[in-house]
């Protein structure tokens, strides 16, 4: 780990008390917490490290001013990067660690950047009319803008409200559809969250970006679905943060982790660390965990892999003052929270669990809610986004906006979406055997808590599950139970899908898939919908946390 990676974007150089150098290299879009209890200098590192990387860094610290004396503009692009070289040369002077130099400045130098990424854009955009290219000109228009990629962010964020650019270049803000008022107004956390997104969004490619400290001003259970949405815009970017939270490095599964257990400073400033670079295979170790944590906290873990599209934007919605933690198969699922449960020790972890219900009895669901774990009636998220009534929500939605009938493209969108199921029958009864198969086995498979108490592992009757399976499908493609089919089975590489988006208007799938995203951000019945699907685990959390207070 201590060898110079040439192909790295970065090579962070971090001194170590009892060896040589720790030498971690970053590549584009990848992700560095930094963590320790206080003291063991974990802003002196963020700092150290801005210093070496002067020239294509960005440092954001926990510290600096969020106030703002104007939300207009008052800065001329010559002023901006004389104070940009100005403010470089003070950040890297040892008493910027803990006080700030030239602070008023780098809010408006923030709301700057913001304010000509959206007014460059719409120039690019007239200039591509202008010269007859309206082909360019779509490209460019049909590209989120700056501030559209902050307002879905904020939402996301677990914070209702928006942000637009008026007359003379001032930047307001309006909450839930409310008068507007002007970003030098609002909240510390509101305007922290739009400035930490400014500078990540309008940054140039290949910055590395060292946050200090971002839940200083932001709660949990807006800090990461934030983090996680800046991570995925700035895919070509490297990110360092220093946090308090140690539930952050578990929501971000690719990320790494920097312990410090220690620091050694000279004249006041900090020499070298007692460090340890951490993986998945090296979790953390006791200590730091109730150093750092300090309290109780709660896991849910999920089947599939993490994703930001899909599962991540759905899951933050609902439960957004908890880690979701992917997990891969339902055995994965089912020993992660019966090995927690089962571990008193860790007092401040409170496990759950979702998992398939995949033909388990009555009596069968209600004892795994016992033990934390919540089988749903669904194969994947998709069935939730692509549910009837979110379909037929959606559609009214775009007809008010661009007219035609929604009933009329919902019915298109059934009879193609059943065409393309018809097509591929064999795909996906191979596809759900193969499941159900694996997750039988995968739940009798004994671990070293509940080995002594398992007297065989199962055997699967393939051709049994595989002409049951067929016998189910055929039979609801006949009865036309498209509500059904995307309940239970694999269809998400049928076309199936792509089907529905494009008959109810929508370019692509992923298209239609965030407008359900905004559709349950924006409306009550809709949310309380996606809710009432997951109301017994809502339930359980809620009592859990009461119990806990």
């Amino acid at each position: 780990m201590n060898k110079v990676d040439e192909n790295a974007q970065f090579n962070l150089s971090v001194p170590a008390s009892d060896r040589e150098p720790l030498t971690i290299p970053m590549r584009h879009g990848d992700i560095l917490f930094v963590l320790g209890a206080n003291g063991t200098g974990k802003s002196s590192l963020i700092h150290r490290l801005y210093a070496d990387h002067t020239l294509d860094a960005i440092r954001i610290a926990a510290h600096r001013q969020t106030w703002l004396r104007s939300s207009t503009v008052e800065i001329t692009a010559r002023q901006k990067q004389q104070q940009e070289s100005q403010l470089r040369n003070l950040d890297i002077r040892p008493e910027s660690r803990w006080q700030g130099s030239n602070d008023s400045q780098r809010p408006s130098m923030a709301v700057f950047n913001l304010i000509d990424a959206e007014n460059s854009l719409a120039r690019q955009i007239a200039s591509a009319f202008r010269t007859g290219n309206l082909n360019r000109a779509q490209e460019f228009a049909d590209d989120d803008s700056p501030l559209e990629r902050i307002n879905e962010l904020l939402k996301f964020a677990n914070l209702p409200m928006a942000i637009s650019i008026e007359a003379g270049d001032e930047l307001r803000t309006a909450r839930d559809g409310d008068t507007s008022y002007t970003t030098a107004e609002m909240s510390d956390g509101e305007r922290n969250a739009i400035l930490i997104a400014a500078d990540i969004l309008t940054a140039k490619p290949n910055t590395l970006f060292l946050i200090d400290e971002p839940e200083r001003h932001l709660h949990r259970s807006i800090i990461t679905p934030l983090l996680g949405s800046l991570f995925s815009a700035r895919r070509d970017c490297s990110f360092v943060i220093s946090t308090h939270e140690i539930g952050l490095p578990v929501d971000f599964k690719e990320s790494r982790s920097l312990l410090l257990r220690s620091c050694r400073f000279k004249n006041g400033i900090a020499e070298s660390w007692d460090v340890d670079l951490l993986t998945h295979d090296n979790p953390l170790d006791e200590q730091l965990q109730r150093d750092v944590l300090g309290g109780r906290r709660m896991i849910l873990f999920v089947e599939g892999k993490a994703s930001v599209s899909l599962d991540q934007p759905l899951y933050t919605l609902l439960f957004p003052d908890v880690s979701v933690v992917p997990k891969g198969g339902q055995g994965q699922v089912l020993h992660s929270v019966k090995g927690l449960r089962a571990a008193k020790s860790i007092v401040w972890v409170d496990a759950f669990g979702i998992v398939d219900r995949d033909n388990r009895s009555t009596q069968q669901v209600s004892d795994l809610r016992s033990e934390g774990i919540f089988a749903l009636d669904w194969y994947s998220v998709e069935s939730i986004y692509y549910h009837p009534k979110l379909q037929m929500k959606v559609a009214e939605r775009r007809s008010r906006l661009l007219g035609g009938d929604p009933k009329e493209a919902l019915l298109a969108a059934r009879k193609t979406a059943i065409s393309k199921l018809e097509h591929s029958v064999d795909y996906i009864i191979r596809q759900k055997t193969a499941d159900l198969a694996r997750r039988k086995v995968e739940v009798g498979i004994p671990t070293d808590i509940d080995l002594e108490s398992v007297l065989e592992v199962p055997t699967v009757d393939v051709p049994a599950l595989l002409e049951r399976e067929r016998d189910a499908l055929n039979k609801a493609l006949a009865d036309g139970d498209l509500e059904k089919i995307i309940e239970r089975y694999p269809i998400r590489k049928s076309g199936a899908l792509d089907a529905i988006a494009t008959n109810l208007g929508f370019q692509s799938k992923s298209e239609y898939e965030r407008a359900v995203l905004r559709l349950v951000e924006d409306d009550d019945d809709s949310l309380s919908l996606v809710k009432s699907m997951f109301e017994p685990l809502l339930t359980a959390m809620t009592a859990t946390k009461n119990a806990g207070s």
